[in-house]
């Protein structure tokens, strides 16, 4: 997808983070011109690739002129910090970012995510006219902040496109989500241990269709669309591929004698608009990336070294 010549200025906030990173690389690809936004990691060097250091709670994004688009997949991610501070943080950040853009007139893809649905347990795949009911303080500022987003970018009069991201995850990411704490294990032949009857769903996103959706929306109609991996897995089915994928053995698979705080959740997300309106489907099925994310993790282990995604 190859953007309009005389815009041609893409910035990307969060660019040091998994998904930033690969929408830096992929919109370099695909001829645009990239400003990356970081604040704390700087994203892997590509050619052609302009950066700039800000810390968005203090800092505007910098200069504007000529940026046909912004890409705003700055967020602090939910971790040992307390989840209130880290949902404030996020906010201001989120206000900040977006009313200097499309006040400024720069068409908005915002990064949002599936948790913004909460705890959904229906069979039926959610749509994005379903009511936004976040269980938690960061699912709740992603509400907010697509509620502004809109409101503000009907008062200018610019485009904002929110992507609700259903559990993105590649190569070298460095939130200990699940699915990196069962690759780390089945290396270490360690026991991945699932909570509760290991039913429990999610439906996993490699990120480099994450970045293709990203670069989509930026050229595509405004407006909300799911983006999600092709079918959801059980935390069960999960681990088993987890150790097919390292060449572990079968039995380090086992129940964890934990319960599980989120039994008979159900992470199935229709994509038919993305895919009707965007034409994006995801193409990296879940065995594939998984080989991917096992074959980086074992390769970073053998030389000892930091993660590279290439």
């Amino acid at each position: 997808m190859v953007p309009a010549k005389e815009c041609n200025l893409l910035l990307v906030t969060g660019a040091g983070g998994l998904i930033g990173e690969a929408v830096c690389r992929a919109s370099v690809s695909a001829g645009w011109d990239v400003v990356a936004v970081w604040r704390s990691r700087r994203p892997a060097p590509v050619r052609g690739l302009r950066d700039r250091r800000r810390d968005l709670a203090t800092e505007s994004v910098g200069p504007l002129d000529g940026v046909a688009a912004l890409v705003h997949a700055a967020a602090q991610l939910p971790g040992l910090d307390d989840p209130a501070r880290v949902a404030e943080h996020n906010r201001i950040v989120d206000d900040s970012v977006l009313s200097q853009a499309l006040r400024a007139g720069c068409r908005v893809v915002y990064l949002s995510g599936t948790s913004v649905y909460g705890r959904t347990t229906g069979e039926e795949p959610v749509t994005e006219d379903a009511s936004l009911r976040p269980a938690d303080p960061y699912a709740a500022a992603k509400a907010d902040a697509e509620d502004s987003g809109r409101a503000l970018a009907a008062r200018y009069g610019t485009p904002f496109t929110t992507l609700r991201v259903s559990a993105p995850y590649g190569p070298c990411q460095r939130a200990a989500t699940v699915l990196q704490k069962f690759v780390t294990r089945a290396l270490s032949g360690e026991p991945l241990g699932y909570h509760g009857s290991g039913t429990r769903e999610q439906t996993f996103t490699f990120v480099d269709d994450v970045a293709d959706a990203v670069l989509r929306a930026v050229e595509g109609p405004p407006g909300a669309y799911n983006v999600a991996g092709s079918a959801p897995v059980t935390m069960r089915r999960l681990a088993d591929m987890v150790v097919e994928a390292a060449g572990a053995p079968a039995d380090l698979v086992l129940g964890s004698g934990q319960e599980d705080p989120q039994e008979g959740f159900l992470a199935r997300y229709d994509t038919s608009r993305a895919h009707g309106v965007l034409g994006w489907s995801p193409r990296v099925d879940l065995a594939g990336g998984l080989a991917r994310v096992v074959d980086a993790q074992r390769a970073s282990r053998e030389r000892e070294g930091p993660c590279s995604s290439g």
